[in-house]
């Protein structure tokens, strides 16, 4: 019996892993429904991994949320009715009795979504150091979150823009359309 599960073992091991697609991304090349845009979220966990994240949407049902959130960077690519996207709850993992969650609607992270485009206003970073204490931080990070696309959705990058919409402009995005048109 152990050698069969040996040799069960060392075939797992030895056989291709498939590429796994990005979460949430849609993969058909179909043009976005009129007045949609891509929501590109970039969440970052360190320390103990949130179980979810809320977001509270423009319009009914248009509130995604984001689970299955592994530590280090997480990207979500999804299309979304145009409109301002909060971050409105943080649930922890839940393994405790004591399981919680924050409502963080008074920080103001925001994604504002532009129709016909994909929007990324900043990596959203939360950093558990348990059960009940969190921080939470918003940064830009437009290189790493126009790699990733490059890398996992190259046929909406180019169908598409990537748009920065955080709370002040940034250049970075519209220099590299630049020198990409002149390669």
């Amino acid at each position: 019996m152990k050698a069969i599960a040996y040799l069960t073992l060392a075939a797992l091991l030895v056989l291709p892993v498939p590429a796994v697609p990005a979460q949430g991304v849609e993969r058909n090349t179909e043009a976005l429904k009129e007045g949609y845009g891509y929501l590109l979220l970039a969440i970052e966990s360190l320390g103990t991994t949130p179980n979810k994240i809320l977001l509270k949407g423009p319009k009914l049902f248009s509130s995604p949320s984001v689970q299955s959130i592994e530590p280090g960077n997480n990207y979500r690519l999804m299309p979304v009715p145009a409109g301002r996207y909060y971050f409105s709850q943080v649930y922890n993992d839940g393994k405790k009795d004591e399981s919680a969650y924050w409502d963080i609607l008074d920080f103001d992270y925001y994604i504002d979504v532009k129709a016909d485009t994909v929007s990324y206003s900043g990596h959203f970073i939360s950093e558990m150091y348990g059960e009940q204490e969190i921080d939470f931080v918003y940064r830009n990070r437009s290189s790493q979150a126009h790699e990733y696309l490059r890398n996992c959705c190259a046929e909406i990058l180019q169908r598409y823009p990537l748009s920065f919409t955080g709370s002040y402009p940034d250049p970075f995005l519209d220099f590299l359309k630049l020198d990409q048109g002149t390669q």
